[in-house]
């Protein structure tokens, strides 16, 4: 016959492990309750651009705004507030970044512009900031 003092050691195993058990069910019902308010956000990605393997652009529409983001490793940053602009949030950050390469007035000539967002003219204007 097992002794009494092993039997109460038993017993008592048992009863924190059917604790425990309680113990995470109840966390688990809460957990999924924080769950459904993060569900309930109003946010969409519409666009996600990589631009290294660590470093992304996003363009998010959070309820009626729509934001450009730059998200690192380290740190999130809102680049642009597109909220305003009633046209495509792509199209419009292509003609805020066309505007900003070219500011003339005349934004009609889109060979220029081409020729200034092109990969060729990104490379010398790299080689010319590291020759000075």
């Amino acid at each position: 016959m097992p002794d009494a003092s092993i039997l109460k050691a038993f017993a008592t195993l048992v009863s924190v492990v059917a604790g425990l058990a309680v113990l995470l069910m109840i966390i688990k019902k809460y957990a999924k309750k924080g769950k459904k308010i993060v569900n309930q956000l109003d946010l969409q990605v519409i666009s996600k651009i990589s631009l290294q393997p660590k470093s992304h652009l996003y363009l998010i529409k959070a309820g009626d705004n729509t934001l450009l983001i730059g998200v690192t490793d380290n740190n999130i940053n809102t680049l642009a507030d597109l909220t305003e602009n009633k046209e495509h949030p792509v199209n419009s950050v292509q003609k805020s970044l066309k505007t900003r390469i070219n500011p003339s007035p005349d934004t009609n000539n889109t060979k220029e512009l081409e020729t200034a967002l092109s990969f060729g003219s990104f490379i010398k204007s790299a080689f010319r900031k590291n020759v000075n």
